[in-house]
């Protein structure tokens, strides 16, 4: 497979954003795909595309194109070919009229959605590339996703019934508790297996959801496992029960209907939320991108051997030296496949050819060709039985890449302090996109329990519960020296904080009487003067508008004033994007922390957020 991609200098000259964007979109792609630029008309006329070929190309603002670029497009459409067409302006939204079917990719679009600045539109030409490869390659996303849907059944029931119907005749799974749990089965643990092996969470949130403990485990969980949910508000505000877990800073859908009545959900709203679970669920299978490339780094400092044995399939040999023996060995040598998905029945059946081809024998272990055969992916780290008599496992990617991390670096300097502190709140960005948030905390607070390090943060109704159920998963032995929380009496009562302290150390600041914002400041400043303390990460956050005061300033101006190193994260929008956009601007003139200016503006426009975890736990010497 080749990806012709159409220079925009040949549609789009003059564009400011066009230069950053191509170059940020190729350099990711030629990671994953073959590309070929098409720089010059006559280049276009000797060009052929196969029927496994696919395009992507810059609209022009009107319907002008060269006589080979038409040429080129009838060519491609008349093939059937996946065509990309990108906007990089609000007049450039139409697509040739050869390819008039197909949606444009708009940059204008992303950006104001996702509340980035222009800066960041390298941060989109990754999220377009990424979006190209998962359409291309089979093992990362699928048209047909697995969904639960978690709600209460006092009065959730008629919509939950409706929805799962309009699903299943959508040639989509679902899982629903009423229908799926067999009379006897454990139904916790029969939901908890079932939710475990789901592509997204659709919450409907009916009137009296904050009142079930199930439909807030589920919620933790589903944030734990950095699972996707698209949150649907049905109902009346009027006399809703206030929910234990939000998974996430706003709603993706509200409906005011009825909450009892089936026609809440119609097969027109049906469609709008499958298509927001697909579009979520397929940006969060991008996340397989960071993890490979942490593997590449890995490789690129000669600690391991990555080979590409099939790039589409994303199939890799990996070579890791043994260590602690007198005499040479071969190496640790791994098989491993990616997946952006959890991998279902049929891609372990792919899989079997690919093992049998390096001369696998029955087991693993003897295998004369490598050690261990594995399909990895975004699923929790499972548990081996040595009955098992595949010649494969499946496991974590996330598992693998860590343990493949710890197993590699050497011992780090002792450090007196080990704290990380996680700063950040939603911003103003629309719900769809607010999954880059949790994906940063994710990330940032695993890397950091991995590390044996200490996540110290404020009090957050989505964070909260994602910090202490991954902390348990990750430091079942001390999970609550692990976490440091800091919360206001101003918001939370001493029951809630006696709740909070069997999962955690929580460290609780009286309250300013009757002042909200004073209440606030005293509780940051307590965390910022935390001993454990090492340094202060700023993500998202709301800005200005409307007249706010930011708390990621105050909290960034605290940590400076006592000298901890502050990092700026900017692809999840927000103020702590809009102040790495001023310090970029100004050349990073005023140090914040230990790196270089190369590496401030990579924290600023890159979304993988577990390579920047490593970058920064490694300048703290954590």
């Amino acid at each position: 497979m080749i990806l012709h991609v159409v220079h925009p200098d040949l549609t789009s000259p003059g564009s400011r954003l066009a230069e950053p964007f191509y170059s940020a979109l190729v350099a990711e792609l030629e990671q994953h795909l073959a590309v070929v630029t098409i720089r010059a008309a006559a280049v276009a006329a000797a060009t052929r595309l196969t029927s496994e070929d696919a395009l992507v190309l810059f609209n022009r603002p009107d319907d002008g194109y060269d006589a080979s670029l038409r040429s080129l497009f009838e060519e491609a459409a008349g093939a059937g070919l996946e065509v990309f067409p990108v906007a990089l302006a609000e007049g450039a939204r139409v697509p040739p009229s050869e390819l008039s079917d197909k949606q444009s990719f708009d940059v204008t679009d992303q950006l104001r959605r996702r509340n980035l600045d222009e800066i960041n539109v390298r941060t989109v030409a990754v999220v377009l590339a990424r979006a190209v490869v998962s359409r291309l390659q089979p093992t990362l996303c699928q048209e047909g996703l697995r969904l639960f849907i978690s709600h209460k059944r006092s009065d959730g029931e008629a919509p939950a019934a409706a929805f799962h119907k309009l699903l299943s005749v959508r040639a989509h799974e679902s899982f629903r508790d009423l229908v799926d749990v067999r009379v006897g089965e454990d139904a916790q643990d029969v939901i908890e297996a079932n939710l475990l092996r789901s592509d997204a969470v659709v919450f409907l949130d009916t009137p009296k959801a904050g009142e079930s403990a199930w439909v807030a485990r589920e919620l933790e969980m589903a944030l734990s496992l950095n699972l996707p949910v698209v949150w649907v508000r049905i109902g009346p505000e009027e006399g809703r029960a206030p929910l234990r877990v939000r998974p996430s800073g706003a709603p993706h859908f509200t409906l005011a209907g009825g909450a009892s009545s089936p026609d809440a959900v119609g097969p027109q709203f049906a469609d709008e939320v499958i298509h927001a679970a697909f579009r979520i669920s397929r940006e969060s299978a991008a996340r397989v991108f960071d993890r490979l490339r942490r593997l590449r780094r890995i490789a690129a400092e000669g600690k391991i051997q990555l080979i590409e044995e099939d790039k589409n399939r994303l199939l890799f040999s990996v070579r890791i030296p043994r260590r602690g023996f007198r005499y040479p060995q071969r190496p640790i040598t791994h098989l491993v496949q990616l997946y952006g998905r959890w991998p279902k029945e049929a891609d372990e059946s792919d899989f079997l050819p690919f093992v049998g081809g390096l001369g696998y024998s029955p087991h693993p272990k003897h295998g004369p060709f490598y050690d261990a055969a594995l399909l990895i992916g975004p699923i929790p780290g499972q548990a081996f039985d040595a009955a098992d008599e595949r010649p494969f496992y499946v496991d974590s990617l996330d598992e693998y890449v860590s343990t493949l991390e710890q197993y590699v670096r050497a011992p780090a300097p002792e450090s007196p302090r080990r704290g990380l502190i996680i700063s950040g709140s939603f911003p103003e960005s629309q719900p769809e996109f607010q999954q880059q948030l949790t994906d940063a905390v994710h990330a940032f607070a695993r890397a950091t329990l991995n590390r044996q390090g200490v996540v110290i943060f404020g009090a957050h109704p989505t964070f909260t519960p994602l910090i202490f159920d991954m902390a348990k998963r990750q430091r079942p032995r001390d999970f609550k020296a692990a976490v440091r929380m800091y919360a206001s009496r101003f918001f939370a009562e001493e029951a809630a904080l006696a709740g909070y302290a069997k999962n955690a150390t929580i460290m609780p600041t009286d309250a300013v009487a009757g002042r909200r914002d004073e209440s606030l400041t005293r509780m940051r400043r307590a965390m910022i003067e935390d001993g454990n303390a090492a340094g202060l990460v700023a993500v998202g956050g709301r800005t200005r508008a409307g007249g706010h005061s930011p708390g990621v300033d105050e909290e960034i101006r605290l940590a400076r004033e006592r000298g901890l190193p502050v990092y700026l994260i900017g692809s999840a929008g927000g103020r702590a994007s809009e102040l790495g956009a001023e310090m970029s601007a100004a050349g990073w003139v005023e140090p914040l922390n230990g790196l270089s200016a190369e590496q401030n503006r990579e924290l600023l426009t890159s979304p993988d957020y577990g390579t920047l975890a490593n970058v920064i736990l490694d300048d703290l010497k954590i």
